[in-house]
């Protein structure tokens, strides 16, 4: 059955919980998520909310409540977590050019985006 979400709408149609959590990424080290899902004890279907640029954000922890509110258990990873003392909204701008800078043949591998992070100047991190 196809669900149709109407993320305008504020109210909450169940009772929910909300929680900060972690969990395990595939190189085994620990993300940062946010978990809501309904109260009751019924089994629900899942949603993993993906954030925009900005990361996980106050407004992208609404959109996994809202949804939870429809009866089903939401996962929002930050993933950026790794990154997260590199990466805050006053600086987003500044990291983008970094990453675009990578030639693409090198956009997935770690460690260069790694140097890339790291090698930011104290200007580009405020």
């Amino acid at each position: 059955m196809l669900k149709i979400f109407n993320f305008v709408r504020s109210e909450i149609l169940m009772e929910i919980s909300t929680q900060e959590t972690q969990f395990k990424g595939s190189d085994g080290q620990a993300l940062d998520a946010f978990l809501a899902y309904p109260k009751d004890q019924e089994k629900h279907p899942g949603v993993i909310v993906i954030h925009e640029i900005w990361g996980l954000n106050d407004q992208i922890r609404g959109v996994a409540k809202r949804i939870a509110g429809e009866g089903f258990v939401t996962v929002a990873p930050q993933l950026f977590t790794r990154y997260k003392h590199v990466l805050t909204e006053r600086n987003i701008e500044s990291a983008m050019r970094r990453i675009w800078s990578i030639p693409p043949s090198k956009r997935n591998d770690q460690e260069t985006i790694k140097k890339a992070m790291e090698g930011m100047t104290e200007n580009e991190r405020k």
